[in-house]
């Protein structure tokens, strides 16, 4: 609800489909030759890459949290985890007890709704018929998740949703869940395990440290 920003993403950078570098090639030649005119070129020049400003926190302050879901049109923000793999739990306890300074969050029990900041609520349900790939029909096992619903006109439900990369020829659960989710006005964001053995997604910072250590 409301409006949505783009997320810029540091790792993966498709060039998507269209005409190849051979084509625009040939195309720039052409339209030199048809037109009578050289090619641009540039100018050799130095340049001074400055160094990396500080990268801002990766969570929203606890302090901030209310007053996004009130500029949202809300009171309140539960975030309902569903997941199947007890790693995946492990991984974003680990995570949001970090970030929001409850170093006790890891013992949260599934069915059990915590506090994270004000306005800002978390349930963990284990649902693995829910996020397993198949082609099963998930509509009967969402219907029966009473903790997707508000329990009251002012609280806004998220769905935090374990995933992972199908196999060749699996129906993929996220494809299936998101029209889903989105009939019943339920934002939802789906987590991997693709880092698995560590906990924590590394910053810009500490990826670029990897690379110069891999390149000495």
């Amino acid at each position: 609800p409301g409006p949505v920003r783009g997320i810029h993403t540091t790792a993966v950078h498709p060039i998507g489909e269209g005409a190849g570098s051979r084509l625009m090639r040939r195309l720039e030649e052409h339209a030199s030759r048809m037109l009578d005119a050289s090619p641009l070129t540039y100018a050799g020049s130095s340049v001074r890459v400055p160094q990396l400003s500080p990268e801002p926190s990766a969570v929203v302050a606890p302090d901030k949290v209310l007053p996004a879901v009130v500029a949202a049109g809300f009171e309140s923000l539960r975030i309902v985890a569903l997941y199947e793999t007890a790693a995946w739990k492990e991984r974003v306890l680990a995570q949001l007890g970090r970030d929001f300074t409850q170093p006790d969050l890891h013992a949260l029990q599934d069915g059990h709704t915590t506090v994270l900041a004000p306005g800002l609520q978390l349930l963990m349900v284990r649902v693995p018929e829910l996020v397993r790939h198949g082609p099963h029909n998930r509509a009967p096992v969402l219907n029966g998740l009473a903790m997707l619903r508000p329990s009251d006109p002012g609280e806004l439900v998220a769905a935090l949703v374990e995933t992972s990369f199908p196999a060749r020829g699996e129906a993929d659960a996220k494809a299936a869940l998101k029209p889903l989710f989105a009939a019943r006005d339920l934002p939802s964001q789906f987590l991997t395990m693709a880092s698995l053995g560590d906990l924590y997604q590394p910053s810009l910072n500490e990826k670029i440290a990897r690379a110069r250590a891999v390149r000495a």
